[in-house]
């Protein structure tokens, strides 16, 4: 494991080449987000998303969050979009919400587009779907420092990025759209 601080107003783009750098070839990072620091993987890369999984001891039956640059990377994903969808996205975006949708294959995709700079300029950079989850052991409560992290993820993540304490005192707030009406699933910094 390799531990870096970061300016998160102005990250250094070699650190942020670096950290894309990883997660193409396989590796995770833990990245900063505005609500809570986040464990990464490249969605399409199976054993990286499996080691994820073990770490966490999170169960395969949680999807990972998609963590998103911008609109296009749903568009790409979701057929319809719905409006109550757009609406959110354009209020909130980016920000510290995660819209849960249909996809066109039945099941459900949660996006997330973090305002934070240093996870926007490493989603950016990275070519592929980023997959995080908060950077803890299921049901333990989700990071807000480099130093709430569990050792054990420490030790076995590639990168991690430290950008300081979050902005907000924890998780983003989830709000399912897939039947065309929100239902809040998680409370969070966005209030009903």
């Amino acid at each position: 494991m390799r531990l870096v601080e970061l300016n998160p107003q102005k990250p250094d783009t070699a650190i942020i080449e670096e950290a894309a750098s990883i997660l193409e070839e396989g590796g995770l990072i833990i990245f900063p987000t505005e609500t809570v620091y986040g464990l990464a993987v490249l969605v399409d890369n199976q054993p990286a998303v499996e080691k994820l999984y073990q770490l966490k001891n999170r169960s395969f039956d949680k999807p990972l969050t998609l963590h998103i640059h911008d609109r296009a990377a749903v568009e790409e994903i979701i057929d319809t979009i719905p409006p109550c969808a757009q609406e959110l996205m354009g209020r909130y975006w980016p920000g510290p919400l995660t819209i849960v949708m249909l996809a066109g294959d039945g099941g459900k995709v949660g996006f997330r587009m973090p305002r934070n700079v240093i996870a926007r300029e490493i989603i950016g950079a990275t070519a592929g779907l980023i997959g995080a989850t908060s950077a803890n052991v299921s049901g333990a409560v989700p990071p807000l420092t480099v130093s709430d992290i569990p050792q054990r993820l420490l030790d076995d993540v590639d990168l991690v990025i430290d950008g300081g304490r979050t902005e907000y005192d924890g998780a983003s707030t989830i709000v399912d759209v897939s039947n065309g009406t929100p239902v809040i699933v998680r409370q969070g910094p966005i209030t009903i």
